[in-house]
């Protein structure tokens, strides 16, 4: 089961160009089998997520994407640039969060190299599994990367325990 994990829609999430609707007709085009509607500190209406499934006969799993003071992936801003990414990964080893943290994104669609591959690098020194996902702003995001699953995934539970399980790998689609 293939599914993006990291998808925005507007107007729920202001930097989005995408409508729900374009985000599922893409997802569908791109041979997803779902895809998780992560909006920037929102989580959809269970209801209407439902509503919006039943009327593309997609899967739709409501998701959040959660804005913190230590930022998004960790990364200092320097650090799309070549140079030493030693300290910051220090510092984003030492965070506490990552004890409640069970995969981390190592490929997203919008990320560069650089940034992917120091997500990658915290990632194994964390010893955590990894997923990839779009990031999705616009129509042309979806269906660069998703995490393929072994099993079904039929809602948030069947999610977590998915990841919890570890039954899932990251894949680049084009």
């Amino acid at each position: 089961m293939l599914i993006d994990l990291h998808t925005h829609t507007r107007p729920l999430s202001h930097d989005s160009l995408l409508s729900p609707d374009d985000l599922i007709e893409a997802a569908k085009a791109a041979g997803l089998d779902a895809v998780c509607l992560t909006e920037h500190d929102f989580v959809w209406d269970p209801e209407a997520a439902r509503d919006l499934a039943r009327r593309h006969s997609f899967r739709i799993i409501p998701a959040i994407e959660v804005n913190t003071e230590d930022g998004r992936r960790q990364l200092p801003f320097p650090l799309r640039h070549d140079g030493d990414w030693s300290e910051a990964l220090e510092r984003a080893l030492a965070n506490p969060a990552y004890r409640h943290v069970r995969a981390i994104e190592t490929l997203n669609g919008r990320g560069s190299e650089r940034e992917n591959a120091f997500a990658a690098e915290l990632c194994s020194r964390l010893g955590l599994p990894a997923v990839a996902a779009s990031d999705a702003h616009q129509r042309d995001d979806v269906g660069r990367c998703a995490t393929r699953f072994e099993r079904d995934v039929t809602d948030v539970a069947s999610l977590v325990h998915e990841l919890r399980a570890g039954r899932f790998q990251p894949v680049a689609l084009r």
